[in-house]
Parts: C-alpha cells; sequence; structure tokens
C-alpha cells in the first residue's frame, strides 16, 4: 500500500476501527482520518512517507527525519525552537483563531496543503527560508461563499519569502 488519500475520512461510525501497522511502503495518508469516528491504532515504522500530513486531529504522519511544526507546538511558544522545524502538516492551521507570525526558519523544506487553509488571524510568514522547497495547494487559501480564494481569510496576512533555495 502506497497512498491512502482521504481514504477512510467520514467513513464508518463510532463502532469502527483502523489498525495500521509496519506499511513500509506507504508514502501518504493526507486527510485519510480526517472526520473517521471510530477508533485508530497506528504502528509504524513507515519507512517510505514522503509529505507532512495531518491525519487525523490527534495524529501527524511524516517522514522518519522530519521534524512537523504542529499548532500544539506553536501555541506552546517556543520560537526559538521553532527552527528545527522541517515541514508544517497539511490541514495543520486550518480555520486556526489566532494570529500566526513564523519568521526565518531555517530547516523549512515543506508547507503543505492547505496549511493555512481558512486561517482567521493575521498569518505573518516572512523571512529567510533557505531549505523551503514546497508550498502546497492552497496552502494559504480561504474559502469564501464564490469557491476557493486566493489570499487569507484576513487581509492583514502577509507572506514575504526571502532567502529562499535555489
Amino acid at each position: 500500500l502506497k497512498s491512502m488519500l482521504g481514504a477512510f475520512n467520514e467513513a464508518g461510525n463510532a463502532n469502527s476501527s483502523v489498525d495500521l501497522s509496519d506499511l513500509q511502503n506507504l508514502t501518504d495518508a493526507s486527510g485519510a482520518f480526517m472526520d473517521f469516528p471510530g477508533s485508530l491504532s497506528v504502528t509504524g515504522p513507515f519507512a517510505s512517507y514522503e509529505k507532512c500530513t495531518r491525519a487525523t486531529p490527534t495524529l501527524v504522519f511524516a517522514p522518519p527525519d522530519a521534524v512537523p511544526l504542529t499548532k500544539d507546538w506553536y501555541e506552546a511558544g517556543d520560537a526559538r525552537g521553532y527552527a528545527a522545524a522541517t515541514c508544517i502538516p497539511s490541514n495543520e492551521f486550518d480555520s486556526y483563531e489566532g494570529d500566526i507570525a513564523l519568521e526565518d526558519l531555517p530547516n523549512l523544506i515543506e508547507v503543505n496543503d492547505y496549511a493555512f487553509w481558512n486561517a482567521k488571524g493575521t498569518v505573518i510568514f516572512r523571512g529567510g527560508f533557505p531549505l523551503l522547497k514546497r508550498i502546497g495547494t492552497s496552502a494559504f487559501a480561504t474559502q469564501t461563499d464564490g469557491g476557493i480564494s486566493p489570499g487569507f481569510g484576513n487581509p492583514s496576512s502577509k507572506v514575504e519569502l526571502l532567502s529562499l533555495a535555489a
């Protein structure tokens, strides 16, 4: 099994259960369990995993050497520690109510799909990102009555990417 994009999203009921273990070839489980109402058991390693993705409200799948910058980590206020972050998981700050200020993340490689989707507060994302290789689909977009809109839920937000990889 290599991919299970959204496979169990909104599937099953409270009595459903999924047990994942030793899936050496799994590369992507983006949104696989976001609204799964049952129980989930996950046992790695997932040696081939490629993206940093939010699988459930409490579970992030990431490559073996990744250091995901999660909402919990951000809210803990360890701004100096953010420098170690290599990725921001998909949907991590989805509909986030507070302000987000991230600057100079020298090890950040990837901002995943919908990472700041529909963020309500001011998003400031600026500075040096020398290893940044990918910004995912609609990473900084917002939902409007007319569909997906490029830009932010808050017009005060801004993205300034300086010192990018060649």
